[in-house]
């Protein structure tokens, strides 16, 4: 192998690229009938979770918290817990830390917090989980990936929530701002509507 050959640099950042626009976010929730995974859909494109985190996910971890008279949906991911398929091997953390994600949209707090209530996780492997995010793309004529779910999560965070680029390194539990910044802060049309999205009718109105 020729040493002085450049290899191509591995990791998620392709899938940045392939976040969904709102618009699409919002027709493929409209197009999602089965209650499970109308929960995953939730918890990758509203909570920002790593597959493997969803695969983890379980009842306990969940919080109905009061934040200035709005009720928030708080996931609490342990830096290292019980594997759910598995308990006698331990679960841990990509990063090794545990964290607190929020989830704002009321129809996904519902969703996520009524459905875990019922089943305490979902009892299908990362590989369906792969497949069922393929079944959508399919669906609304995109490839996309849960990676690239993660991505649109980010976008909402950022543009249509206005949240912190601290805050949103902790949720979706990067090491360091870096990489947040790395991978996710990009400038294209899903990220330019997305920042337009909740601000469009005001910007209308103003004449």
């Amino acid at each position: 192998m020729n040493k002085d050959k450049v290899l191509p640099k591995k990791g998620y950042g392709k899938s940045k690229d392939k976040a969904l626009p709102p618009s699409l976010r919002d027709k493929l929730e409209q197009m999602i009938v089965d209650s499970r995974e109308k929960y995953l859909f939730y918890l990758f494109c509203y909570g920002g979770l790593r597959i493997n985190e969803a695969e983890q996910v379980r009842f306990e971890w969940l919080e109905l918290r009061d934040i200035n008279g709005a009720e928030i949906l708080v996931i609490k991911i342990p830096a290292e817990a019980k594997n759910i398929k598995n308990l006698r091997k331990i679960w841990k953390t990509k990063t090794r830390q545990g964290r607190e994600v929020f989830i704002f949209y009321k129809r996904a707090v519902r969703e996520i917090y009524y459905y875990l209530r019922t089943a305490n996780a979902i009892d299908i492997s990362m590989r369906q989980m792969r497949n069922i995010v393929y079944k959508w793309g399919k669906m609304i004529n995109r490839n996309i990936s849960p990676h690239a779910l993660r991505a649109t999560c980010q976008n909402y965070w950022k543009y249509e929530l206005d949240l912190k680029l601290e805050v949103i390194s902790y949720m979706l539990g990067h090491s360091t701002i870096r990489t947040t910044l790395e991978f996710y802060d990009t400038k294209g049309a899903a990220q330019i509507e997305s920042y337009f999205y909740n601000k469009a009718e005001n910007l209308s109105n103003n004449k």
